[in-house]
């Protein structure tokens, strides 16, 4: 009964390693050439960006996509074009001034990375406006909501690899005490 006990954990963790690793190989950095800025309604803009797996590697992926989210609900998806090796441009057009949520989907990990937020004007003397209020206050890109998933996954992978060397040690213990 207790050999079955301990070959059961054994064969449990070493399930929890292999599949925490298997999940942990396709996540993406994705960086922009420059934060858009002066944006005026229905005035296309292009954004480049470079897609880097595991952060080093040009990412090469033909369904790129951005997509745009106001707070009336209104959105907007576009695809980005590779011009070279891991560097993408996406046209974007916003139909609406305000606030814009933006996200850009690489085909890897995380699935939606999500930008900065944008201030989108209905004109240029407008736009002169949000550049003022933007420039007083300072802005974190990076959110803890957005770091949540990748980091899950990663405590999960830890945990399953301790408890495989820890599941592994006590098979290895109690084999040797026979």
């Amino acid at each position: 009964m207790k050999r079955g006990i301990s070959m059961f954990t054994l064969f449990a963790l070493l399930f929890v390693a292999i599949a925490s690793v298997a999940s942990a190989g396709g996540w993406a950095v994705v960086t922009l050439d420059a934060l858009p800025a002066n944006l005026v309604v229905n005035e296309p803009i292009q954004v480049g960006m470079t897609i880097r797996q595991h952060g080093r590697t040009p990412w090469v992926y033909d369904n790129v996509r951005v997509r745009g989210f106001h707070s009336t609900g209104e959105t907007f998806v576009t695809r980005a074009e590779m011009d070279d090796r891991g560097h993408y441009t996406a046209t974007l057009n916003f139909p609406r001034a305000g606030t814009w949520q933006w996200a850009v989907s690489s085909g890897l990990m995380p699935e939606w990375q999500t930008m900065p937020e944008l201030q989108v004007a209905n004109s240029a003397q407008d736009e002169a406006l949000f550049v003022e209020a933007s420039a007083q206050q300072m802005t974190n890109p990076m959110t803890l909501a957005s770091l949540a998933p990748p980091m899950l996954l990663l405590a999960l992978g830890v945990l399953g690899f301790l408890g495989s060397g820890g599941g592994l040690i006590y098979w290895w213990r109690a084999r040797r005490a026979r």
